[in-house]
């Protein structure tokens, strides 16, 4: 006979243990063996046996139960005879998967090889995983762009897909699904953060491919600015690989205009 877990309050596991006496003795049932304890209880005048506690599949201690029962003769108690009834604890999805980290986020580098790992996604799940309950599986829901990660579905691992380019997508935000596989599944969502760090893979450069500006030829003048010069580098300006510094040759100097100098372009004054 099967019992769903969770079946408390005298749940009828079977009405169908009955003895006959051909000469029409009072007969007695009781429960001998089978149990840990006490979970199921038998009516001593009809046999039926029902569930006395919860039963909990999740545990993985008792799935199932063999329960020897006795029927006595009352009349000669020396008369008796043993049958035996097996329980099968039937699990249910009682429990949704639940993300073990709250935020999760992490950095990679841009340009990095196919395959890449970036992050593997935890997740706990109550109900026994000897069963479709607890047998997770992982997707993403949205954040994707481009299909730049592919994930695990049975392990929850995240990998590079195709080239990461900090300089056309920095950051991405990938909504992860987990779920588990019962006939009517219990799932979770979380968002993993990706950032996708810079590296030196732009060089700066002008704005112009050519600039002329004349000086005449008795200008003692010394500091006065001849011309000003627009870099742009596409790396990041916070860090090293997108600042730019300006250098000149002969009888000149350059100079960086950081009134004039934004995140994205730099101002050099000769």
């Amino acid at each position: 006979f099967y019992v769903d877990e969770g079946s408390t309050g005298l749940s009828t596991v079977s009405s169908d243990i009955s003895c006959t006496d051909l000469d029409g003795d009072t007969l007695e049932y009781s429960l001998v063996d089978g149990m840990s304890n006490n979970e199921f209880t038998i009516d001593s005048s009809t046999g039926e046996v029902t569930v006395a506690v919860e039963l909990d599949y999740d545990t993985g201690l008792l799935q199932s139960y063999v329960l020897t029962i006795d029927v006595i003769d009352t009349t000669n108690t020396s008369y008796y005879t043993t049958v035996y009834l097996a329980v099968i604890v039937d699990p249910v999805n009682e429990f949704a998967p639940v993300f073990t980290d709250e935020n999760p986020s992490a950095t990679i580098d841009e340009g990095v090889i196919l395959g890449s790992w970036v992050y593997t996604v935890t997740v706990t799940d109550d109900d026994y995983d000897g069963q479709d309950d607890g047998i997770l599986r992982y997707k993403f829901e949205s954040g994707n762009t481009g299909d730049a990660f592919a994930i695990d579905q049975s392990t929850g691992s995240i990998a590079t897909s195709a080239n990461l380019d900090r300089e056309v997508t920095d950051s991405y935000e990938l909504v992860v699904v987990v779920s588990d596989s019962a006939t009517s599944p219990e799932s979770s969502t979380t968002t993993l953060t990706v950032a996708i760090g810079d590296v030196n893979d732009n060089i700066p450069k002008f704005t112009a491919s050519t600039y002329v500006q004349e000086v005449a030829d008795d200008n003692t003048d010394v500091g006065v600015t001849l011309v000003q010069v627009t870099v742009t580098d596409a790396d990041d300006p916070t860090t090293s690989y997108g600042q730019v510094e300006c250098y000149v040759s002969g009888d000149f100097e350059a100079t960086i205009n950081t009134g004039l100098s934004t995140t994205t372009e730099t101002i050099c004054e000769i």
